[in-house]
């Protein structure tokens, strides 16, 4: 029994209303309806409590690797690099951190057993589906040589998504979030889908904000490219719903349809560290710290990928990508050998991630993760490990989704419906 059971339980309805009592109200509703949808959105919604929990549990002794935080299986996606190819890979690094290779991994082995015992499959098993997963991440560990997924390349699920991407043109991508006004120049839609108006009480202004993008242009020798046309809260994620979030729409190439949008993304502290007792290296702040790690770890990051201060709090910013397109998971579920496919694919994209980063600020160097890989006595606990994060996820989604359903008041003063 791991030492989290042994100890007092934390209620989770509490530590979450501590978490995001600082967050935006009118999309904690929003955030708390998915977390109470089932265990897998409650997962991807609660880092900061799985890793509350993961701190009292032994984990097998494994490198340190630069990982994102935040692993599970809809932490990976297709994008646009910078280049306009195509790329598939892990796409969100908000709780990215310096951290052993297991406490990554498990998280990632906890989201597919979930999943799948989500979903009840006849013919599927989670842990022989985690298994899966590790064994093929190991593999490339101990195989030593990063490498990439190219849509020429792809097979199965991966290819429909990168393809899928390939054939939505520029304004297919605009339409999604604006529309062309009388003038001839595109406006956001603020619909409360994607996004709506601005906080009047809120920093960073406006104004501040174009002032940013405009010393971006210059910076760049853009300025009419990075010439801000419009600008709305944007609402996306599960996790990060409720923090500082926007969607600007620039000039770019010319109005109205080679208008750009970008996304800035507020930075925060990652929640992996609550179980990562390893030192940090030293970043600025938080987006320097997320910005360092994607462009460590990914293949090829997203267009205008950087790290930037508004009213002296970090956000990160980047190309705007519709959805990023990810794995369409609860449809693969029905289909075992696709998501065995599938998971194995991610669990190779994770340890070439990991080895991209071999050296780097801390991280441990290629060789001891090659021999990691290749050894097997620390799986099997890793897996028993998964299991019971897993438990304690169905768990804590059980006792908040109660607590939501009967509108606990902790909860509704949150959102302000209480």
């Amino acid at each position: 029994m791991s030492k989290s059971r042994m100890i007092e339980e934390t209620d989770a309805v509490e530590r979450i209303v501590v978490f995001n009592k600082q967050w935006d109200g009118r999309l904690l509703s929003r955030k708390f309806d998915a977390m109470a949808h089932d265990a897998s959105s409650f997962l991807r919604a609660s880092a900061h409590l799985f890793f509350e929990r993961l701190a009292g549990m032994a984990l097998p002794a494994s490198p340190l690797v630069f990982g994102s935080g935040d692993l599970h299986l809809e932490n990976f996606g297709s994008y646009s690099g910078e280049n306009r190819l195509t790329y598939f890979d892990q796409n969100d690094f908000d709780e990215a951190a310096l951290m052993p290779a297991c406490v990554e991994m498990v998280r990632f082995l906890a989201s597919i057993m979930i999943t799948v015992r989500l979903h009840e499959p006849d013919d599927l098993d989670p842990r022989r589906q985690a298994k899966q997963a590790l064994d093929a991440y190991a593999q490339a560990l101990a195989d030593g040589k990063p490498a990439w997924i190219e849509r020429e390349l792809a097979r199965g699920p991966v290819a429909d998504l990168m393809s899928g991407l390939s054939g939505r043109s520029h304004r297919d991508q605009l339409d999604l979030f604006t529309r062309v006004g009388r003038h001839g120049r595109r406006k956001l839609l603020r619909d409360g889908r994607r996004s709506f108006p601005l906080p009047r009480d809120r920093e960073p202004s406006e104004t501040e904000i174009k002032a940013m993008l405009a010393a971006i242009g210059k910076e760049r020798g853009e300025r009419g490219f990075w010439k801000m046309r419009d600008l709305a809260f944007r609402i996306a994620g599960k996790g990060s719903l409720g923090r500082p979030r926007y969607i600007a729409l620039l000039k770019g190439h010319g109005d109205p349809d080679g208008n750009v949008l970008v996304d800035i993304k507020s930075a925060w502290p990652s929640a992996a560290l609550a179980a990562v007792p390893t030192l940090q290296p030293i970043f600025a702040d938080a987006a320097e710290r997320v910005v360092f790690v994607q462009r460590l770890a990914q293949a090829r990051s997203p267009a205008f990928l950087r790290a930037s201060l508004l009213s002296n709090h970090p956000f990160v910013l980047r190309e705007l990508q519709p959805s990023e397109d990810r794995l369409a998971i609860e449809a693969l579920v029905e289909r075992p050998k696709r998501l065995g496919l599938a998971v194995e694919t991610l669990a190779r994209i994770a340890a070439w991630d990991q080895l991209r980063g071999c050296g780097r600020r801390g991280a441990a160097g290629a060789e001891e993760l090659i021999t990691f890989g290749a050894e097997d006595y620390w799986r099997r606990d890793l897996l028993e490990a998964a299991s019971e994060c897993a438990a304690e996820v169905e768990r804590d989604y059980a006792s908040f989704e109660a607590a939501w359903r009967r509108r606990d008041p902790r909860l509704t003063t949150l959102t302000g419906s209480g």
